[in-house]
């Protein structure tokens, strides 16, 4: 940071140098990249099915996808037809499953083995989307990302199943433990009568 911060001082100094230029440049395409990573994973591909099966379809507009996310699901809602919007409202939890998984997986498995034995997938995942970000406006450009986060998918709801099935155990001791007990009154010794003989 020793050199960046007196860039940056005097690039907010002087806004026509050419490190100002530099700067806003820099935050253009780091804006750019993030946008398409959002897109790339984000892209949920409703048309390939309908236009598959010959059913009535609209593709998402390019101005609507840089519009912001308001307003692409207003236009989502007013322009898809009605077999759209339902394979959106599937699609979009199947997503949310596979992207929580995926972190899960990749969280424990750098946990339990080490950055070393991840290291080559993260590679490919890094580079795959660092690739494709740029322009990336379909769902398309996800498909050779999918399998490598399929592995970690896997891993991560095996993770959660297992952890699920711990606490799921460890709730019903809890419960077997606290109730209660039936007290039963010990029973009455009597003692034996004199034998007759003894006297």
């Amino acid at each position: 940071f020793n050199w960046a911060l007196p860039k940056l001082a005097h690039s907010w100094r002087h806004p026509d140098s050419p490190s100002a230029w530099e700067l806003k440049d820099f935050i253009h395409d780091a804006k750019h990249l993030g946008t398409g990573v959002l897109q790339l994973f984000t892209t949920i591909g409703s048309s390939g099915l309908p236009r598959m099966l010959g059913i009535d379809y609209h593709h998402t507009e390019y101005k609507d996808q840089q519009a912001g996310l308001i307003p692409l699901i207003i236009a989502t809602l007013k322009k898809k037809p009605p077999i759209q919007i339902a394979i959106i409202a599937l699609m979009i939890p199947v997503l949310l499953m596979i992207y929580i998984s995926t972190i899960t997986g990749i969280v424990h498995a750098w946990r339990k083995w080490g950055f070393r034995h991840i290291a080559l997938l993260l590679f490919i995942i890094g580079y795959i989307i660092m690739t494709a970000a740029g322009f990336a406006n379909t769902e398309r450009f996800r498909l050779p990302l999918m399998p490598f986060l399929y592995i970690f998918a896997a891993h991560g709801m095996a993770v959660i199943h297992n952890k699920w099935q711990h606490r799921k155990k460890d709730h019903n001791a809890v419960i077997i433990t606290r109730q209660p007990t039936q007290h039963t009154k010990p029973q009455q010794t009597t003692k034996p009568s004199p034998s007759p003989i003894g006297n």
